[in-house]
């Protein structure tokens, strides 16, 4: 695997993901970022709207 396609390991992909990591539910973590400037990533382009988080910023 080449190192561009290898996940960074402080990264938290996804909302489920980053809500575990706090141990809270996904509209957790989606209200936190909204309400509270949890430091979340937004991968530009595409639908979905996929998000990440790097854990040395949540843990900051």
């Amino acid at each position: 695997m080449s190192a561009a396609a290898r996940p960074l390991p402080d990264r938290i992909d996804g909302w489920k993901s980053i809500g575990a990591y706090f141990g809270r539910d996904r509209t957790t973590a989606i209200r936190w970022a909204r309400e509270r400037d949890l430091p979340i990533h937004r991968i530009p382009g595409g639908k979905t709207g996929t998000v990440f988080a790097l854990r040395h910023e949540l843990e900051a």
